[in-house]
């Protein structure tokens, strides 16, 4: 059997794009804080899009902007928690992008009052998967 190439979702079709973001080191001084990026990149490693997180604020804004430049037919895109919303899984939806919406133990909801409206269309086949389980070192 012949492995799915890097960049895709093994035998989906679907081409994997992650998105995150990252605290530049050294990039905080006596009168600014640091400066955080925003980044879609494809399993390959490369930087689909990028954007400054504006100050005094926090990724959560800055997802729909970043991926409207980003042709997302025929995606799978993964995040971090803080990205599992309702409005940035019906925006991924209305563009044609599955997604891996991440939701934690931790969780203000409980997992049968969590909305799944957004997933609506769904594709065959379709199933979750078991809770995350906790790293060592991390709660």
């Amino acid at each position: 059997m012949v492995p799915a190439p890097r960049g895709s979702a093994a035998g989906s079709g679907l081409r994997a794009i992650a998105v995150d973001g990252k605290a530049l080191r050294g990039s905080r001084t006596h009168v600014t804080g640091h400066v955080t990026l925003l980044a879609a990149m494809d399993h390959t490693g490369r930087v689909l899009a990028q954007c400054q997180v504006a100050d005094k604020s926090h990724e959560i804004p800055a997802f729909r902007p970043l991926l409207d430049s980003v042709d997302l037919t025929d995606t799978v895109i993964t995040a971090d928690a803080l990205h599992t919303q309702h409005a940035h899984g019906a925006y991924l939806r209305e563009r044609g992008a599955h997604y891996i919406a991440q939701v934690k133990a931790n969780h203000p909801l409980h997992r049968g009052e969590l909305r799944l409206d957004a997933l609506e269309g769904r594709p065959e086949g379709w199933a979750s998967v078991a809770p995350e389980r906790a790293s060592p070192g991390r709660r």
